[in-house]
C-alpha cells in the first residue's frame, strides 16, 4: 500500500510537471511572438489604411482622474479617432471634469453621454451601440493613461482584416509602497506570457485598459452582456464562441498605464471580483470545454481552457503543497525544494524584465534589483487569491445562477490624483 506521504509527493510532482509544461509552452512561445506577428498579423495588413478609432471611457464617479485620462488620450498625434465619455450616472463633479478639459481643448473631439446608473456594460453597450460610427473601438478605463504613439499603434492591428480584438500592454503605475511593487511585477510577468499566448492562439481575456475591438464584430454578437461581474472577460468568451475567425492579438507596442489597489482591502475586492467574473464565465461558457468543433481553435478548446479549470481547481490544494514543502524541509533540514521554488520564480521575472520591449535599459537594471522580490510577490498575490477563490465558492449560487445576476455597481478600486 502506498503511503499518504507518498501520494502527496506523486501528486505534486503531476501538479508541478503540468504547470512546468505550460510555462515551458508559454516561454518558447513569447521568442517567436515577433516572427509570429510580423508575418502573420503585420504583412498581411494594408499599410496605408487608416482606421477611424473610437476611444469609449466608461466612468462613474471618476472628479479625481478623468482629467489626466483625457490629457494622455489626446497626447495621442493618430489623426481620425474621437472620444465618448460613457457616464453612467455620476453623482460626483465628473462632468465639470470633462467640461473643464473641453474649455481648456477647444478643439478636441470629445462626446459625453450620460445615462441613469445601470452598470459598465450597459453603459458602453448605450455609447458604442447608439453614438459611436468609428470601425474600431478602443475602450479605456477612467484610471488609465495612455502613451503618446498608443492609439496610432493600436490601428495598425486592424489594419488586417482578420483581427477582431487587441489587448494593450498594461503596465502599473508606480507609486513608492510594496503593494505597488509587487503588482508591478506580476503585470510584467503576466503580460510577457501574452506573447506566447498569442503565438499560439490561446489568449481569451481582453481586459478594459486599453482594448480594441472591430465594431462590426461587436454588432454580430451583441455588444457586452450584464449577466456576469467581469464583463469583459464575458465579451472576450463571445468573441471565442462566435468561431476562430475571430483573431484575439496581444499589442505588445501598446502601452497603457493603469492605476494598482492601493490596500490589501482593495486587492482583495479586486481580485475575489476577477475571480468570481472568472467563473461565472467559464461556467457559462462551459461549451467550449473539449469542444472540438473546427470552428474553434483547439488549442484553446482542448488544452488551454480545460487546464485553467484544472489548475484552478488543484490550486486550492496550495496550503497542502506549502505545508508538505515547509514540514519536509525543517524535518529534514533540507531546504533545497524551498531555494528551488524562490530560484525558479526569480528566473522567470528576469527572462520577463529582459525580455521586455518597451524599457530602457536604467528601468531594466532598477527591475533587476527588485526581482528578488518575485518570490514574496507572487506568494502575497497567491495568498489573496486564495482566499478570493474560497469567498466564491461559498457563494457558489452566484456562478451556477448567474442569469439571474443584475449587475447595477460598479467595483473599481479607489482612485489615487495622477
Amino acid at each position: 500500500m502506498w503511503s499518504l506521504e507518498f501520494i502527496i509527493l506523486i501528486v505534486i510532482f503531476v501538479l508541478s510537471f503540468l504547470n512546468l509544461l505550460k510555462l515551458a509552452i508559454l516561454y518558447f512561445s513569447t521568442d517567436l511572438y515577433h516572427i509570429y506577428s510580423y508575418f502573420f498579423v503585420k504583412q498581411i495588413s494594408h499599410p496605408d489604411l487608416q482606421v477611424s478609432v473610437a476611444v469609449v471611457i466608461p466612468a462613474h464617479n471618476e472628479e479625481t482622474v478623468i482629467y489626466k485620462t483625457l490629457q494622455s488620450v489626446f497626447h495621442n498625434k493618430y489623426p481620425n479617432f474621437r472620444v465618448y465619455i460613457a457616464d453612467d450616472g455620476s453623482t460626483d463633479d465628473t462632468k465639470k471634469e470633462v467640461e473643464r478639459f473641453i474649455k481648456n481643448h477647444a478643439r478636441t473631439k470629445i462626446g459625453y453621454i450620460y445615462k441613469a446608473n445601470s452598470g459598465k456594460a450597459e453603459a458602453l453597450n448605450n455609447t458604442i451601440c447608439n453614438h459611436v460610427a468609428e470601425e474600431v473601438v478602443m475602450c479605456l478605463d477612467a484610471d488609465c493613461l495612455l502613451s503618446p504613439d498608443a492609439i496610432e499603434k493600436a490601428a495598425k492591428y486592424f489594419n488586417n482584416p482578420n483581427v477582431s480584438a487587441m489587448i494593450s500592454n498594461v503596465k502599473i503605475l508606480p507609486r513608492p509602497y510594496f503593494l505597488n511593487f509587487v503588482q508591478r511585477l506580476e503585470y510584467m510577468m503576466g503580460f510577457y506570457l501574452k506573447k506566447g499566448l498569442d503565438t499560439t492562439n490561446m489568449e481569451y481575456i481582453v481586459g478594459g485598459a486599453g482594448s480594441m475591438f472591430r465594431k462590426s464584430v461587436l454588432e454580430k454578437i451583441n455588444y457586452y452582456d450584464s449577466d456576469t461581474i467581469t464583463e469583459d472577460i464575458d465579451l472576450s468568451m463571445k468573441i471565442i464562441q462566435d468561431g476562430k475567425q475571430n483573431w484575439i492579438v496581444f499589442g505588445n507596442d501598446v502601452l497603457v498605464w493603469t492605476q494598482g489597489p492601493t490596500n490589501l482591502v482593495d486587492l482583495f475586492k479586486q481580485r475575489y471580483r476577477w475571480k468570481l467574473g472568472w467563473m461565472q464565465t467559464i461556467f457559462k461558457n462551459r461549451n467550449l470545454l473539449f469542444n472540438a468543433d473546427k470552428k474553434f481553435n483547439w488549442s484553446f478548446t482542448l488544452y488551454y481552457m480545460p487546464y485553467m479549470v484544472f489548475a484552478q481547481l488543484m490550486f486550492l490544494l496550495d496550503p497542502i503543497f506549502i505545508l508538505v514543502v515547509t514540514y519536509y524541509s525543517i524535518v529534514n533540514q533540507d531546504f533545497m525544494v524551498l531555494a528551488i521554488m524562490i530560484v525558479f520564480y526569480l528566473f522567470l521575472c528576469c527572462i520577463a524584465i529582459m525580455g521586455d520591449d518597451n524599457m530602457t535599459l536604467s528601468q531594466k537594471i532598477f527591475y533587476l534589483a527588485i526581482a528578488p522580490m518575485s518570490y514574496i510577490a507572487m506568494t502575497v498575490i497567491s495568498a489573496i487569491e486564495y482566499v478570493a477563490s474560497i469567498k466564491c465558492i461559498l457563494n457558489w449560487s452566484k456562478i451556477l445562477h448567474y442569469k439571474k445576476n443584475k449587475h447595477v455597481s460598479w467595483s473599481h478600486v479607489q482612485r489615487v490624483k495622477h
